[in-house]
Order: structure tokens, then C-alpha cells, then sequence
């Protein structure tokens, strides 16, 4: 019931009057259209100092130009997971570099995870949640995995989880407050 009521809140329409209609936004994307990958098979964050392209000596991306000096905890859009980035490029393919525009090339702490998202609402229950920035083929939002990530990445402040976990405490703390007057009455003879 939570979820729904900031679901609902992060898809409210600006009170402005140059905002599209409904029947005029474009519908959430499905995981697929945002480049959504699985878990890397260690448990590790998706971050360049795990990926196939980087090299850790100078830290140099493969797809990016060589002058660029990439930390190891950044990421890109193009992340394919290795358990063990070359040190150095033995050799490099003629080909046109990519901008860290195009290739959305951010700096993070630890590389990106849907766990570390803000649009990531965590199923108690398993090892993953609801994605609100995409939705599965029923439009609801769709079940991800806490390690996995997509191109829509948003480091969260706070995440939809924490808020819905907040949520519930505050909603918990009121019942026992609650629960702790209705005894307090009771003794009271009210």
C-alpha cells in the first residue's frame, strides 16, 4: 500500500500548464529498454574496475578516449563484468572513442546497484524489489535483483526503500503508542 502511494507521487503531474496530458506521456520504459543487467556472478557492484574494457595500469577504458583517466569505481553504460581486468591493453583496435557523454560515464563510491538506487523499493521477502523507473509487461513495477542496474541508475537520497521502511516504522511506532494508551485507559479505569 505504500509503494502505491509514492508510485503515485513520483508519476504526479506538474501543477504547470505547459505539462503533457496523460494521454501524452510516454509510458515507463520495460527493464530490457534501459540495458538492465543481472548481478555480476561475484556479488560485486557494476563499476569499471570489474568490467572487460578497463585497463587497471593506467586506468584506461577500451571504448573511451586513451588520454582519459578513469577511476576504477566509475561506470558506463557499457559495463560487461570480468572477474579480472587486464592490466594493461596488449593491443588496441582503430575505432571511434566514445565521450563519457555518450557513453553516460559517471563517477560513483562503489560502482552502481539497483540497492543503491533511489527508484529501488526492497522486497523484504527476497533478494531484490520493485523497480519504480520501469515497469514488466502487466505495467506494474517491475521485480529487479538488488545487485543488478540499469542505464537509469539514480543514486538514491534517500532510496524508495529506506522512505518505505521509515513509513512503516513511523506507522508501527504510532500502533504502539497507540496500544500504550489504550493499556494506559485501561488501568486508569477510563
Amino acid at each position: 500500500m505504500h509503494k502505491f502511494r509514492l508510485l503515485d507521487a513520483l508519476n504526479a503531474p506538474e501543477e504547470d500548464m505547459d505539462s503533457p496530458s496523460d494521454n501524452q506521456r510516454a509510458p515507463l520504459p520495460c527493464p530490457s529498454d534501459v540495458l538492465y543487467t543481472p548481478p555480476n556472478p561475484d556479488g560485486s557492484n557494476k563499476k569499471c574496475g570489474n568490467c572487460v574494457m578497463y585497463a587497471t595500469g593506467r586506468g584506461q577504458c577500451y571504448i573511451h578516449e586513451p588520454a582519459l583517466s578513469i577511476r576504477p569505481t566509475s561506470v558506463c553504460g557499457y559495463h560487461v563484468f570480468c572477474f579480472a581486468p587486464m592490466r594493461m591493453f596488449t593491443s588496441v583496435v582503430s575505432m571511434q572513442a566514445l565521450t563519457p557523454e555518450q557513453s553516460g560515464l559517471i563517477q560513483t563510491e562503489d560502482g552502481t546497484s539497483c540497492s543503491s538506487c533511489k527508484y529501488f523499493a526492497k522486497d523484504p521477502r527476497e533478494q531484490g524489489g520493485e523497480c519504480m523507473a520501469v515497469i514488466d509487461p502487466s505495467s506494474l513495477p517491475a521485480f529487479v535483483e538488488e545487485k543488478g542496474c540499469c542505464a537509469r541508475w539514480t543514486l538514491g537520497a534517500p532510496s524508495l526503500s529506506e522512505m518505505l521502511d521509515e513509513s512503516m516504522e513511523e506507522e508501527e511506532e504510532e500502533e504502539d503508542l497507540d496500544e500504550d494508551e489504550d493499556l494506559a485507559d485501561d488501568e486508569a479505569g477510563y
